[in-house]
C-alpha cells in the first residue's frame, strides 16, 4: 500500500515534468523504493537526464514547484549529467524511466 501510494505521487510529478518539458528531458526515478529496499520514510530519488537542453533557470523553477508539492517524503532531485560516476552507475542500473 506504501508502495502504490509513492508510486502516485511520483506518477504525479513526472506529469507535471513531462507537461513543462515534453522533449526536451527525461525524468528517472531511481534509490530504495525501485530496488524495493525502501522503508516508510524514505525519500524519493529522481534524475533529470537533459544533455544540456534545460536552463538553470527551468531546473530551479521546476525544484521550487516539487519543494511545494505536497507529499510527506523528501524527493531529490539530481541533474543526471551533474552526477558522480558511482551515482550515474546506479541510476543507470536500477533507474527507471518513467
Amino acid at each position: 500500500m506504501i508502495l502504490e501510494r509513492v508510486q502516485a505521487i511520483v506518477n504525479s510529478i513526472a506529469q507535471e515534468f513531462y507537461h513543462r518539458f515534453a522533449d526536451k528531458a527525461n525524468l528517472i526515478w531511481f534509490g530504495s523504493w525501485v530496488k524495493g529496499t525502501a522503508y516508510q520514510q524514505s525519500d524519493i530519488d529522481l534524475a533529470i537526464e537533459h544533455h544540456g537542453k534545460l536552463t538553470e533557470k527551468e531546473i530551479v523553477a521546476f525544484r521550487d514547484w516539487l519543494d511545494e508539492f505536497p507529499t510527506l517524503y523528501s524527493i531529490d532531485l539530481v541533474e543526471l549529467e551533474k552526477a558522480n560516476d558511482l551515482l550515474k552507475q546506479e541510476i543507470g542500473q536500477y533507474g527507471k524511466r518513467l
